[in-house]
């Protein structure tokens, strides 16, 4: 959305009608109707009208279109402050068993392709996304280390472009086994920060950190993956 010569000229003549109204108020609430991709502007549906004007909107508000919000006037211009609804964030989660068998017998991160890929759209700027997996495997010989990782990929909702997180340990450190083919659960779970508004899949990745045993995935073993967005604490 672009604010036109038009819609500037619109805008200003529902401004100079709702002066009388709000002339000695310096707060005031509303109705978020549209958020810049900037995150720092957008229109606003101030209460007694439809018509939406130009607002500011506080980097730290979590407001999203279509939230009832809270205004102060700054200057000329009303300012987004607070967040009057229940704002959600994205969250995903895929869980089930394996829907075949690999293996993987090298220090190099590939997919683990026999389990599903999980979508989630991230909403906000100024979050992290929490991901958390657990797989069961095994190994074919004992003292065999594995690592579990992820990669996440998508498309930015500002300016559609793509993002690739590369391979992400998701381990504090390598998974050992002690025992060859016994089927074990692996997990682990990463706070990763810096990514942008938009659409993404998280993949499970594996490799062989160390040892003879061929690392396994059959029929017999399971998969969850719970991606949550969350504030950030600073």
């Amino acid at each position: 959305m672009s604010f036109t010569t038009d819609l500037l000229g619109t805008v200003e003549e529902a401004v100079q009608r709702l002066l009388p109204s709000l002339r000695g108020q310096d707060t005031i609430g509303g109705r978020l109707t549209y958020r810049d991709p900037s995150g720092l502007a957008g229109l606003a549906a101030v209460d007694g009208s439809e018509q939406p004007v130009p607002v500011k909107v506080s980097g730290a508000t979590d407001a999203r279109e279509g939230d009832r919000v809270s205004l102060i006037r700054t200057g000329g211009y009303w300012t987004v402050v607070g967040v009057l609804s229940m704002g959600g964030m994205g969250e995903a989660s895929t869980r089930g068993a394996a829907s075949g068998s690999d293996t993987k017998s090298d220090a190099a991160y590939e997919d683990l392709p026999v389990v599903a890929v999980t979508a989630f759209r991230k909403l906000h700027a100024a979050t992290a996304v929490r991901v958390a997996v657990q797989v069961s495997m095994y190994s074919t010989a004992a003292t065999t280390k594995a690592m579990l990782g992820v990669r996440i990929t998508g498309t930015v909702a500002t300016d559609g472009s793509a993002y690739d997180s590369g391979d992400v340990d998701v381990l504090p450190t390598a998974y050992l086994f002690n025992a060859a083919n016994d089927h074990r659960p692996v997990a682990g779970a990463i706070r990763h920060v810096g990514m942008p508004p938009g659409d993404y899949s998280v993949q499970i990745r594996w490799k062989r950190i160390s040892g003879s045993g061929t690392l396994t995935v059959d029929t017999n073993d399971g998969f969850l993956v719970e991606v949550d967005e969350i504030r950030r604490q600073g």
